[in-house]
């Protein structure tokens, strides 16, 4: 996922949706729905943060214009902090349960640019690694190294992506689940499965997986049409898939023309759709779906994009929805980005917005991630808002140092700190 850069002071989005926010004095405010008609898209509109929620218009009850304000959260908010220091930072962090568990990937030697067998498993309070087997899907080969791509874990299960992929244009993936009380681990799919006969290439946002109670998620490209003359296939379509974390049924399409999976509650999964992947959603335009047990989609949210404007991220859990939306400059290149948060529960919708520096002309990866009343995302500063008190924190430890990969479960989070080359794992629960 990509988001625009920013300094210690400035947070961006990823695809998702948009959100502004300025953190001097907590904000409370409700819902402020106004009856309007059912949402017309037809032409590309101007951005806005104002969205359809449930054919309802919403406007932002709760608007923060800058995260330079944002308070220090210390020790009156966040409990139980430990920092775990891997070893010759061979291991990263990957998730986090609501018990405090971490789950991430152990690092072999690497060979250059040879591909490297990673292990994922559980990441000890003193550092230390126990990982879980590894397996290999069928069809797939067995003497090929595969390296982690991703992690997700409920109380009860990790599942993650491994990928044999070295560049940025192909990525096959296999996607693995392994029960943290047995350390049994199954195969959930792999894209062998998807194209038999060939590799796939990287269409979209990146594979990465998501978990429910008993289910896990996740998105790919998929072959339309008929193969080239070459013998390969030119044109690919977006899908989501999903298995039981156990490893039983079949692997399933939930939905296609759709992106960014995330659980969003029990068993049921959030997810994107934009008109490059679905030619029924108008152009310039975005809607956020889910899709439970039952199998039938709901349309959650709708919004506008604007003719330069991309989803980067979206992030769910119980109750909450938060997307992220950058927006283009004049010249093209990342500008302003927007993390919108809607709480279900009270229909609130707030808007944080981000203004990249004007030195700074790349786009990086970013994470959003939802807790228990709490959104987390990071650009160098690691962010934090909380829902129930209306209020924008910056977590401590970020800002001197490149930081990333927050994690949340439930009221349980935590990032990753580097000095140099190696890394430091805080964990800690928020306290609202």
């Amino acid at each position: 996922m990509l988001l625009a850069a920013c300094t210690d002071t400035t947070v961006d989005a990823s695809p998702g949706t948009t959100t502004t926010a300025t953190a001097s004095e907590p904000a409370t405010a409700s819902a402020s729905p106004s009856e309007s008609p059912a949402p017309v898209f037809g032409e590309v509109g101007a951005y806005s943060t104002s969205v359809w929620i449930d054919g309802v218009f919403t406007e932002p009850a709760t608007i923060l214009e800058s995260t330079d304000a944002a308070k220090a959260a210390g020790s009156n908010h966040l409990a139980n902090v430990t920092e775990i220091a891997a070893d010759n930072d061979d291991v990263s962090t990957g998730a986090v349960n609501s018990t405090g568990t971490v789950a991430g990937t152990h690092y072999p030697p690497s060979a250059g640019e040879t591909a490297i067998q990673t292990s994922t498993g559980i990441i000890n309070q003193d550092g230390s690694f126990d990982a879980f087997p590894t397996v290999t899907p069928e069809g797939v080969d067995l003497d090929t190294a595969r390296q982690s791509e991703s992690t997700a874990m409920n109380d009860d299960y990790v599942a993650w992506v491994e990928t044999p992929s070295t560049d940025l244009y192909y990525d096959d993936w296999s996607v693995f689940a392994a029960d943290i009380a047995t350390g049994t681990t199954v195969a959930l799919g792999a894209s062998v499965e998807v194209l038999p006969d060939d590799t796939l290439p990287i269409v979209g946002p990146y594979t990465y997986v998501t978990v429910g109670d008993t289910r896990a998620w996740w998105g790919t490209p998929y072959p339309l049409g008929d193969k080239g003359e070459d013998g390969h296939y030119s044109d690919f379509g977006l899908e989501i898939l999903g298995r039981n974390l156990d490893g039983s049924g079949e692997l399933e399409v939930v939905a296609k023309g759709a992106i960014l999976p995330s659980a969003s509650g029990g068993d049921c999964v959030a997810f994107v759709r934009v008109n490059g992947t679905d030619t029924s959603v108008a152009d310039g335009t975005y809607v956020i779906s889910e899709v439970c047990e039952d199998g039938v989609e709901h349309r959650l949210i709708e919004g506008e994009l604007g003719p330069d404007g991309r989803i980067s991220d979206l992030a769910a859990g119980d109750g909450l929805l938060a997307w992220s939306i950058r927006e283009n400059d004049d010249e093209g290149m990342p500008d302003t980005v927007d993390v919108l948060i809607f709480d279900r529960a009270t229909g609130t919708l707030t808007d944080i917005s981000q203004i990249k520096p004007e030195n700074n002309f790349l786009d990086v990866a970013i994470n959003l991630a939802v807790g228990d009343g709490t959104v987390q995302w990071n650009c160098n500063r690691l962010f934090l808002y909380d829902t129930v008190t209306s209020s924008l924190w910056k977590l401590p430890g970020s800002g001197d140092v490149a930081s990333n990969a927050q994690i949340q479960g439930g009221a349980w989070l935590g990032w990753v700190t580097f000095s140099g080359t190696e890394g430091t794992t805080t964990v800690g629960r928020w306290e609202h």
